[in-house]
């Protein structure tokens, strides 16, 4: 089958698909270096430190942490982790631990604040060193990152622990591990980035794990060209039918099957399109 494009051009199913396969395969190879990892940094403790802990600088010093509470988040630095969490390390000569300062990290978490799901930002809990859901009724000043894991209080692994609320009533809340994608940002960055970061938050609900922008654009892009390029067919067969139909009105059924055919093509296209895209986010 051949159509032709508002500017005549002939566009057969090899061309058609060698576009589309073109736009994917760049799209593709555009995230290729956007993948899972860390940047992790020494620090020295002088208390122990759970690996998965937020912890910030202990008053004073510029080298030594602590587990992050609401009264010291302000000076945050990362998460515990381990040299296996690590990407690229920059430990220093004494260090004690390590310490993810951005990209991938496990974070310790609980449900004090409620259950964590896929793509839900996380901030500073009551509990030291431990994150929560955030929501705008919060006290904490810090967004630690966005959840790449669902977690309640029937996850594997999961320790229960009595607390005491701020009503002195007693609770009894679940701590666990969850993969993240770290932000550390002030709150009111994040929430003044909040209605830029649509379709970053819609990526994230979606594929229920973290994204980055890079990965967004290429994934509009493809489902951008993929509609693009189903229009352009579309149009070609409609505007050909009508011509066609003038000049031979007999010839009726068979431009119907034309533009059908076209419309089953345009469909196809869009289909592989969306789901080249959804692929680009879920890497």
């Amino acid at each position: 089958m051949r159509i032709r494009n508002r500017h005549g051009t002939k566009l057969t199913k090899h061309t058609i698909f060698k576009v589309l396969g073109g736009g994917i395969l760049t799209a593709f190879i555009s995230t290729i270096a956007v993948g899972a990892g860390a940047l992790t940094q020494g620090f020295l403790a002088t208390v122990p430190v759970a690996t998965g802990s937020i912890v910030s600088l202990t008053k004073g010093t510029s080298n030594t942490v602590e587990k992050t509470t609401l009264e010291n988040e302000s000076t945050l630095v990362g998460v515990a982790s381990n040299s296996s969490d690590s990407l690229i390390g920059l430990q220093s000569a004494g260090s004690q631990i390590l310490v993810t300062v951005s990209g991938d990290a496990n974070l310790l978490v609980t449900d004090l604040n409620g259950d964590i799901k896929p793509g839900d930002k996380l901030t500073v809990s009551a509990l030291s060193g431990v994150a929560m859901l955030f929501t705008t009724d919060v006290v904490s000043k810090k967004i630690i990152a966005t959840a790449g894991k669902a977690f309640t209080n029937k996850n594997a692994d999961v320790v229960k622990i009595g607390i005491k609320d701020a009503k002195g009533a007693k609770k009894t809340v679940a701590v666990g591990i969850i993969p993240v994608k770290l932000i550390l940002n002030d709150r009111t960055s994040a929430d003044n980035k909040q209605s830029q970061n649509v379709f970053s938050s819609f990526s994230e609900k979606l594929t229920g794990k973290p994204t980055n922008s890079l990965k967004v654009v290429a994934a509009m892009v493809v489902a951008l060209g993929t509609f693009v390029l189903a229009g352009l067919i579309l149009n070609g067969s409609v505007k050909g039918s009508f011509i066609s139909l003038g000049r031979n009105p007999l010839s009726r059924d068979s431009i119907v099957n034309g533009m059908l055919r076209a419309s089953i093509l345009a469909l196809v296209i869009i289909a592989m399109g969306l789901s080249a895209a959804y692929l680009i986010l879920l890497v």
